[in-house]
């Protein structure tokens, strides 16, 4: 992963925020996701779903500003572009769906998220595997002598990895 570049921060004492978004993805890329936020069942399906299009994420911080009680981080971000994978795995599902019509409500959920995972994890050892260049701002406010998260609504959006959207 990039660390802060010393021209753009100048040698100044790394900002605080910036220690919290590291320490943010690091532990993400761990999967330990309830170090960062509360996740139910189908959010931690979902990330076993991506883990490794997660540890594909590359990021630079290009600056932080604070004024009064707010910081902006601005982050470029590189994602992997998983989008089609979603078609992938619905043409896997008619393709079979002669042997799935017996399997209970449970099994075909069970088989969709492996069959998912396998396509997703196939996309992302491929050559023409694609990558986004996001830039995005996360905004955090101070609440006593703490930083916290005001607004990571687009440092969440990358997770999604345009797999809903169609080729």
């Amino acid at each position: 992963m990039d660390k802060i570049l010393k021209e753009n921060i100048g040698e100044k004492e790394v900002h605080p925020t910036v220690k919290i978004f590291e320490e943010t993805m690091e532990v993400i890329k761990t999967g330990d996701l309830n170090k960062v936020f509360e996740a139910n069942e189908e959010e931690k399906k979902s990330f076993e779903i991506l883990e490794n299009a997660i540890k594909k994420i590359r990021y630079r911080i290009k600056e932080v500003k604070e004024e009064n009680k707010t910081a902006i981080l601005n982050i470029n971000i590189k994602v992997p572009n998983l989008k089609g994978t979603k078609q992938k795995l619905f043409k896997m599902i008619k393709k079979f769906q002669p042997e799935l019509i017996e399997k209970s409500e449970s099994e075909l959920e069970e088989i969709s998220l492996k069959w998912f995972k396998q396509i997703i994890d196939e996309e992302l050892k491929s050559k023409e595997l694609v990558y986004n260049m996001e830039y995005i701002t996360i905004k955090y406010k101070k609440v006593e002598n703490e930083w916290e998260v005001e607004d990571d609504s687009e440092f969440v959006k990358i997770f999604r990895f345009r797999i809903e959207e169609e080729n």
